[in-house]
């Protein structure tokens, strides 16, 4: 049974090869429970890299900007989130695919300069297959967790 994952590489990779990059948009959160209790939000475009060989790894990266919860703006009850102290977030979702050996596994890996948190796994990835939601844990201190939805498709001829 495939996965949201399964559904947008499958989609990615089956686009005219003349065409530009695929793209999708990424909306992320995070939530932080204990002492810092703040939750974050981000929204991007990534962009999708096909991969070739016998173990194929095709990736959809690129930035994001992190709003957060714990950054607010002087009106909280009409903006929680103040957009003048955003990060940016880099964002890659790998597909590994062995050739011959069985399903796809992916790697989803968040890198947070501004908060030091350089290339780290989701891990393990989990799908909601209802809302297409996948989501795990961030294995970085405090705990945190992931969700992430991709929406908004998008491959286009180069003449458009």
């Amino acid at each position: 049974m495939s996965n949201t994952l399964d559904n947008l590489f499958a989609w990615a990779a089956e686009q005219p090869s003349n065409n530009r990059p695929a793209t999708v948009n990424i909306a992320l959160t995070t939530s932080t429970p204990g002492s810092r209790n703040a939750v974050t939000f981000a929204s991007g475009t990534l962009q999708y890299v096909g991969g070739t060989g016998v173990v194929k790894e095709s990736s959809f990266s690129g930035p994001a900007t992190q709003y957060f919860s714990d950054r607010v703006s002087g009106d909280y009850l009409f903006n929680p989130f103040n957009p003048n102290q955003t990060d940016t977030v880099n964002i890659t979702v790998t597909q590994i695919v062995e050739i011959e050996i069985g399903p796809p596994s992916y790697v989803v890996q968040l890198t947070i300069p501004a908060l030091g948190v350089g290339a780290t796994q989701v891990s393990p990835l989990n799908f909601d297959d209802t809302t297409g939601v996948v989501y795990g844990p961030f294995p970085v201190s405090p705990a945190t967790f992931v969700t992430m939805a991709f929406c908004g498709q998008l491959s286009l001829p180069w003449s458009a």
